[in-house]
């Protein structure tokens, strides 16, 4: 009863006083509004129309009234002749390129004044218990026809109350304790600020305890509140007493349709029950995406544009209003009863992990912290929008950028001006950047050019916020967690990424040819917020924007639009600093690595020891830096640092330092081929603030030795290479043959070789070789499409060439078929004639033998009956295969055959087994008079041949064209860990070598892209593996030790030239199967594969040689001896081999002018000086000395 008398009493002084008020208004620059827009007028949006301004008229309404009567008054009118308004152009969205729009003839062509409503009532709405009256006046009025544009500078608002006392009971219910003191109400006229008298304390509330009153609330699920701990320590040290609420409680207390109305009461409960207090309720975090917290979707149209779905979180902050009044639940629609006026700050923590809510608050605390000079560092990045009419993004942030202070260094990247990219702002994120702004396309998973993807692989470790205007990127209601999420929550709960983000979560709209668009409206404002009415909060900033524009938001369906999808993606209490003292900024202005005391190529590989130096440059825009430090560090486990840190002392403004020490480190020899990243973490210290930032330095990684590979456009390959060493020249060439006869010899160094030319012709086989005339030396075979066999010799001189044969497809094979000490050749047209040539070029008695079908893929010869004489194994493209004897017999007791052609090559075993793949995927192991012995289904065709070695028994490895890898025993079991697979093609068979001297060989395959792919025999892969090359057109390889170094190398033909790959693992001499079909005669037989590498067989360089030491780096006491240094001498000379430190200074000689013989010669080093003391960690140089010439290294010593 008492209560009722005092409210009575109340609205009857109230209504007493204020029966009528008046309210007057001017227009600041009335006469230049319509060019300049001085007064920043709104102005009307509708399609077509007059582009006309309005003043939107918000007055604070006495206490307990509501409005009976409005009247306005204008001041004398002034008038503009010949004054032309521009109609409006069309709201579009910002993901579309719609544009074009006319004016209105009904309007324009009218010779009435526009518009004829000159004062629009929206309605009353509520702000903290305090009514606020909207009205949009129209000051301009405008005649089309006569072009006469008329205003009035000065207007008055005339108001009659009438007293409502349900009116009065929900003010008392919303005032806050002190609001005159806490609400500002922005463009509100506040005369009537005094009628209003806090008397209501809340009754029946459900809060657990209303005594101690929460500033800030924090809604999440039960399971992820722990994670909040620290949070809200955080908070509370902050001086904002901070709660938390589960989600669970809240559905099961609070009534509601949905879970989003449940928890909407549960926070206007709070507000109201600590409305009453001292600490009333201020801002609320929803935490979690909306799997976790809930959200509403409310309903937009802007034209023919519809969504009923809008996610808009200021449903939990706006807490007057029903917001769904029509009962049809489809909510905020204009007869919603829908209040714009937020009560309480509102943002969103979108985790649903526990790995997400780390990454959010780690990044916040950061940002809060630290005074860091991307506190100074500002970015506006503006898109292209539209090409008709022409409309740049740019346009739009130079309307946004003079609100940032002159303390911000502010970076644009516009497409307008040539330096936006997606690269560009990958950059900006790297750089390091407190505040952001953009404008320009977007959608659910990509925002100013970052996808989801390449969010994830940001590596900034400086964290600001960005507001964009860009479409959809905040859309957290459109996809599960994971990779389905909305671009917008990745950037705020990544490692990296963003602190905080402000955008949409529908479409952000423009206008256009112009800057009119409805977002950009709530950009500036927010902007405004930040810094020039210095709301520093994003919360509250967001809270300004949205009621700066309320009445535009009331009154337009594309601001309505814009006001409900506006999301902050962060924690509203997080605050934008200015920069605070002095700022120095270190960029890495350049690296250099240096190999030298490996191959010298400057590509680092592994197995190989560098040091590297770096320079540092410090912006001519910044301060002084007084100290800087750069430490070295890398998280693959396979490189090995040795000295980490230098520290470089001050560095001026705009100076620029390089170190005067160098890192070192060395990769392991068995690491893996990728890009070998370092991460160089800069220091640097300036009055009041601090520089941390890290550089990646990724260098290229290959095993490619230096001017590999060899490539000629002009030249196609088909044959795959051999290696071979050259016993008259005393070194190891590799040759090949080009597809027009042409036999190319390369040395090691790709830039060496010679080329036997061979007159105009086409061949598609690979290259034999073999003894087929009387001296030692290596001769060569092969045919070609128009007919031809060829053999020359080691000189390229012709041994015989017999022409006239039907086109030879398959590839020339050399066995000893005569039974003599040379070989002869083996070939066969597409006429099914099998032909044997002796060195003469004379066809052997019996020869040729018509087979009666075209033999494909490969012949093959072994003596299988031990008679001294090979028989050729021939299959047929019918799926036979034949075996003809020495004398041209076809070999009737040997039969064979299946049901599909065949597509690996026969190779036969020491047991003189066959293997043999066809087109129906079946491997077929024979014995060698044809009877089948076992098959296999593989799971695609094999490749072109398969591989053998023994190691007590037999074992047989297929690789396939679906990308398999199979290995057999010779019974025909699959051993354990097989098949494995790769996801390439692998056309060719495998090769066999123990490339790590760990007594097995390893699986060698390549792909058609010449891809390396390299497995264990228990089926993995080794670390260095795979080795991507990206050649077109593998056509086979060959193992060999190239450059004498005590390792392997894989020698690839690709379409166009030849690869080296240098495993750096020490090799072992296992190499059972390492070229084409086994061997260098191409005839598929393993007992005549060179199966272990020989001593006398390795190419001994011809020239003065110091390989590099081993280990290196190496560190004292790691081994007996210390460092082991090989050095070759092309001839018997006196020598001397020295070691030296980085100044010149020698510290050690280890051979002192004494006469060594031509060859190989191996020294140790302790890392002992000439007086016996350990040297110092660090870089030295050894230098081997002749009388005529010289050559020196770098190692790495540590102490």
């Amino acid at each position: 009863m008492k209560k009722l008398l005092i409210t009575a009493v109340l609205l009857f002084l109230i209504s007493f006083v204020f029966a009528e008020q008046r309210f007057t208004f001017e227009v600041e620059n009335a006469d230049k509004v319509l060019r300049q827009n001085a007064a920043r007028l709104p102005k009307l949006m509708n399609p077509g129309e007059p582009l006309l301004p309005y003043y939107p008229v918000k007055i604070l309404l006495p206490m307990g009234m509501e409005i009976k009567k409005f009247n306005l008054e204008f001041s004398k009118t002034k008038n503009m002749i010949n004054s032309y308004l521009e109609p409006a152009g069309l709201q579009v969205p910002i993901s579309s390129g719609k544009s074009g729009y006319a004016p209105k003839s009904k309007i324009y062509e009218s010779d009435k004044e526009f518009p004829q409503e000159k004062i629009i009532y929206i309605g009353t709405q509520f702000k903290n218990g305090l009514a606020i009256a909207l009205f949009n006046v129209f000051p301009y009025v405008y005649n089309p026809a006569k072009n006469i544009i008329s205003w009035s500078d000065r207007f008055s608002v005339v108001l009659e109350y009438e007293e409502n006392a349900d009116l009065f009971e929900k003010e008392n219910i919303g005032l806050l304790k002190d609001f005159s003191r806490k609400i500002k109400l922005p463009g509100a006229d506040k005369t009537n600020l005094e009628t209003y008298e806090k008397t209501f304390s809340r009754q029946n509330s459900r809060i657990p305890d209303e005594n101690d009153p929460y500033k800030f609330i924090i809604v999440t699920g039960e399971d992820f509140a722990p994670l909040f701990d620290d949070f809200i320590e955080r908070k509370e040290a902050e001086g904002i007493h901070t709660g938390i609420t589960f989600t669970e409680e809240i559905f099961a207390e609070y009534d509601g349709n949905d879970d989003a109305e449940k928890l909407r009461n549960y926070i206007i409960d709070a507000y109201q029950t600590y409305a009453s207090t001292s600490e009333p309720l201020e801002y609320v975090l929803l935490g979690g995406d909306d799997e976790v917290v809930p959200y509403r979707g409310c309903y937009g149209y802007v034209g023919d544009t519809v969504d009923s779905n809008i996610p808009t979180d200021y449903y939990f902050s706006n807490l007057d209003g029903n917001w769904n009044a029509n009962g049809n639940d489809i909510y905020g629609e204009e007869d919603d009863d829908v209040d714009f006026y937020p009560e309480i700050a509102v943002g969103r923590l979108p985790g649903d992990s526990e790995i997400d809510f780390e990454n959010f608050f780690a990044k916040n605390l950061y940002y809060a912290e630290s005074n860091t000079y991307s506190n100074k560092i500002a970015y506006m990045l503006g898109e292209n929008l539209n090409n008709n009419p022409v409309t740049w993004g740019g346009d739009y942030k130079d309307e946004v950028k003079p609100y940032v202070p002159n303390d911000f260094i502010v970076k644009e990247r516009y497409m307008r001006d040539n330096n936006y990219s997606a690269q560009k702002v990958a950059e900006a994120f790297d750089d390091g950047f407190a505040v952001g702004n953009h404008m320009g396309h977007a959608n659910t998973h990509f925002v100013f050019g970052l996808t989801n993807g390449t969010v994830n692989a940001l590596k900034n470790s400086e964290f600001g916020f960005i507001y964009s205007q860009g479409c959809y990127p905040g859309a957290f209601d459109e996809g599960e967690s994971g990779p389905g999420e909305s671009v917008a929550e990745r950037l705020v709960i990544s490692e990296h990424g963003l602190y905080a983000f402000t955008g949409n979560t529908r479409y952000g709209w423009y206008s256009p040819g112009n800057t009119n668009g409805a977002s950009q409206f709530y950009d500036i404002e927010y902007f405004k917020a930040l810094f020039e009415e210095n709301i520093r909060e994003h919360g509250k900033a967001l809270v300004y924007s949205k009621e700066q524009l309320i009445n535009e938001a009331a009154f337009s369906s594309v601001m309505r639009w814009v006001y409900y999808e506006l999301t902050l993606f962060g924690d509203p209490t997080s605050s934008v600093k200015t920069p605070s003292g002095q700022y120095c900024k270190l960029d890495l202005a350049d690296y250099e690595f240096d190999d030298s005391s490996g191959d010298n190529d400057g590509v680092i590989n592994p197995g190989e020891s560098g040091i590297l130096t770096v320079s540092l440059r410090n912006g001519e825009e910044w301060d002084d830096c007084s100290s800087a430090q750069v430490v070295l560090t890398s998280e693959n486990t396979n490189i090995n640092i040795f000295n980490n840190v230098i520290n470089f002392g001050a560095i001026n403004s705009g100076q620029t330092v390089e170190s005067s020490e160098s890192f070192s480190f060395e990769i392991d020899a068995d690491a893996e081929i990728e890009p070998f990243v370092f991460k160089l973490s800069v220091h640097g210290e300036a009055d009041g603030s601090v520089f941390n930032r890290d550089y990646e330095v990724s260098f290229i990684t290959s095993l490619n030795q230096n001017t590999w590979p060899w490539s000629d456009n002009q030249k196609v390959f088909r044959s795959s290479p051999l290696a071979l060493y050259n016993i008259e020249e005393d070194y190891r060439e590799i040759l090949d043959l080009s597809q027009d006869g042409d036999i190319y010899k390369f040395r090691n160094n790709s830039s060496f070789f010679s080329v036997m030319e061979e007159d105009e012709t086409i061949t598609k086989t690979h290259l034999a070789m073999g003894h087929i005339n009387d001296d030692d030396l290596m001769d060569y075979a092969y045919n070609t499409m128009d007919g031809k066999i060829i053999a020359k010799d080691n000189s390229g001189e012709i041994i015989f060439a017999k022409s006239g044969l039907a086109e030879q497809r398959v590839t020339a094979v050399l066995a000893n078929i005569g039974g003599d000490d040379k070989q002869e050749i083996i070939s066969s047209g597409i006429d099914g004639d099998l032909h044997v040539f002796d060195s003469s070029g004379e066809e052997l008695p019996g020869f040729p033998v018509n087979l009666g079908n075209l033999v494909f893929p490969e012949l093959a010869a072994a003596d299988f009956d031990n008679d001294g004489y090979f028989e050729i194994l021939a299959p047929l493209f019918n799926g036979e295969l034949k075996m003809i004897d020495n004398d041209g017999t076809i070999v009737s007791s040997f039969d064979f055959s299946t049901e599909s052609y065949y597509v690996s090559a026969p190779v036969i075993d020491g047991n003189k087994n066959i293997y043999i793949a066809d087109n129906n995927n079946k491997l077929f192991q024979t014995d060698k008079d044809g009877n089948k012995n076992w098959e296999y289904q593989l799971s695609s065709p094999s490749s072109n041949e398969i591989a053998l070695e023994q190691d007590g028994d037999y074992y047989a490895y297929v690789t396939t064209r679906g990308g398999e890898i199979y290995y057999f025993k010779d019974d025909g079991e699959l051993q354990l860990g097989y098949p494995v697979s790769v996801s390439e093609n692998l056309p060719f068979g495998p090769l066999l070598a123990d490339l790590d001297d760990n007594g097995e060989t390893e699986i060698i395959t390549l792909t058609n892209f010449s891809n390396i792919y390299i497995f264990t025999k228990n089926g993995n892969q080794t670390g260095y593996s795979p080795v991507m090359q990206n050649l077109s057109g593998y056509c086979g390889a060959t193992v060999a030790d190239m450059d004498w170094d005590g390792d392997y190398e894989i020698i690839s033909a690709h379409y166009h030239g030849i690869a080296v790959t240098d495993i750096k693992t020490d090799k072992g001499n296992l190499i059972p199967w390492i070229m084409y079909r086994g061997n260098y005669m191409r005839n598929g037989f393993y007992g005549d594969n060179p199966v272990a590498d020989k001593d006398e067989d390795i190419a001994l360089p011809n020239v003065l040689t110091l390989s590099q030491n081993y280990p290196n780096p190496f560190a004292d006491g790691e081994t007996r001896n210390g460092t082991t240094i090989n050095f070759f001498l092309p001839k018997d000379e006196n020598i001397s081999l020295s070691v030296y430190n980085t100044k010149g200074q020698k510290v050690k000689t280890l051979i002192g002018n004494e006469k060594f013989a031509k060859g190989k010669h191996t020294v140790t080093w302790n890392g002992s000086n000439s007086s016996g003391k350990k040297v110092g960690s660090g870089v030295y140089f050894y230098k081997l000395q002749t009388k005529s010439e010289s050559v020196n290294r770098k190692m790495i010593f540590i102490k």
